[in-house]
């Protein structure tokens, strides 16, 4: 009985009985299912399934979103991407340089090797539990894990003569182990590898904007592998050479990374560019501006509308802001700006006026106290780099949802995921918040104090 049964469907072996399980016809999952043990699980999951599919009927399809015309908020991050048509996808420069760096090791074979052989290395101190031993614990590298080779060569590297001495203790044929491992390569192996570990952190941060970095990040490690310094082994030659040649397979850059990196103020030159794709660039910002801006004209004309009536009665606090927040860093530079017909294009304006980009400020807090001078560039900088240039972050949600809905743990609500989700995000605000029984704890363990005595302290406080 139950009407969820007619989304149910019953499964008959060979001998035609009826299997312990039974599949859903709206997801196609099956399930297992004994008469015993009740029907209210696979009732809720019916459940589940039918109002998934409630919401996706009610959706509209993507053509029909994509035809729709639609007014552009600044608050919607990712809408300015969508008028891109050739270029509505960003895809994830970590994995990309990940690919770079593996498909680059497993083409030298002598790398791949040494690899292999560090990986043997690892492992074998790890089962013979002699990782106490060294000064650093030796690190295995994981597939599943950015820079876990970096980590892995890296920890080799520092440990290298406290290694051989180890070894050497044991006997036998344990200084064997080092014979395909030459500290020599294994060194020059990390300094090739560290710029790649350093691009993909920055680039894996999700508390500040990263897009602007992809350009000048990309560069600089085409410059890094086209360099040979003096005393590299030939391995290390043709890695930097499979690297480079790569790095233009695996990375892809399109106009809106680097619209992203000349609407940052300190690259906003973009020197490292040829004329003509500078030029390029400028042109894709005033026509970005102009489809951007139709939309959010009415929304400028009356913030500035505002602006000028609420300056108008406070000239002396407007003089107060501007030499607090704005203004004050273009006097102090001398810079010279026209009444010519440049000055209506803000993307001009922005090329020719000198910036003041301290250590201090934040990208969006600089472009904030700017809104004023640059009013639809603004916007159009908050909205780009509201995105991220990897999905780092998202992954690390998946991750820790993951770990949170587990087998044991299907009964969960959104709400109750999200609480824990926070909690996690938030875990090192709160555990290291400073308490008087903490402060206590501490001292108790530094002057040595027995955990009777210790108690004793806690219950006096």
């Amino acid at each position: 009985s139950g009407d969820f049964w007619s989304s149910l469907k019953r499964i008959k072996d060979k001998d035609d009985l009826f299997e312990s399980f039974v599949q859903c016809s709206v997801c196609d999952r099956l399930l297992v299912y004994e008469p015993k043990n009740g029907t209210t699980t696979i009732s809720l999951h019916v459940q589940n399934c039918m109002k998934q599919e409630k919401t996706l009927k009610s959706q509209p399809s993507i053509t029909t979103a994509m035809k729709t015309t639609t007014k552009i908020n600044p608050d919607e991050k990712r809408s300015v991407i969508q008028r891109k048509q050739s270029e509505n996808h960003l895809r994830c420069i970590c994995h990309g340089i990940n690919l770079v760096v593996h498909h680059s090791l497993s083409a030298c074979l002598l790398i791949e090797r040494l690899i292999t052989s560090c990986r043997i290395l690892s492992s074998h101190f790890k089962r013979c539990e002699l990782n106490h031993l060294l000064p650093s614990t030796l690190k295995h590298d994981n597939d599943t894990r950015w820079n876990s080779i970096y980590e892995m060569m890296n920890s080799v590297s520092i440990n290298y003569k406290h290694i051989e001495g180890v070894l050497d203790g044991r006997g036998g044929d344990e200084s064997g182990k080092l014979d395909d491992i030459g500290q020599q390569l294994v060194t020059q192996l990390c300094d090739v590898l560290l710029p790649f570990k350093l691009a993909s952190e920055q680039f894996q941060a999700d508390l500040e904007p990263t897009l602007h970095l992809v350009v000048p990040w990309i560069t600089k490690l085409k410059q890094h592998c086209t360099k040979d310094k003096e005393g590299d082994l030939l391995p290390i030659i043709q890695l930097k050479k499979e690297l480079s040649l790569k790095l233009d397979e695996k990375t892809y850059l399109t106009q809106i990374h680097y619209i992203a990196t000349f609407l940052h103020p300190i690259t906003k030159n973009l020197s490292q560019l040829s004329p003509t794709e500078r030029k390029q660039v400028h042109v894709d910002v005033k026509n970005l501006l102009q489809e951007f801006g139709s939309s959010t004209e009415q929304e400028i004309l009356s913030t500035t509308t505002k602006t000028n009536t609420f300056a108008s009665k406070h000239k002396r606090r407007k003089t107060e802001i501007t030499q607090e927040d704005i203004m004050a860093e273009f006097a102090n530079e001398n810079q010279d700006v026209d009444d010519s017909d440049d000055e209506k294009d803000e993307t001009e304006q922005f090329l020719k006026t000198k910036m003041k980009y301290t250590n201090e400020d934040t990208l969006l807090g600089w472009w904030k106290k700017h809104s004023l001078i640059y009013p639809q560039l603004s916007i159009l900088a908050q909205t780009l780099f509201g995105v991220p240039s990897s999905s780092a972050t998202a992954e690390r949600v998946f991750s820790s949802s993951g770990r949170i809905l587990e087998k044991r743990r299907q009964s969960l609500n959104g709400d109750t995921v999200d609480d824990l989700e926070h909690n996690h995000d938030n875990r090192t605000s709160t555990t290291r918040a400073s308490s008087p029984i903490r402060d206590i704890v501490k001292k108790s363990v530094a002057t040595g104090l027995t955990q009777f005595r210790t108690s004793r302290a806690l219950r006096t406080e």
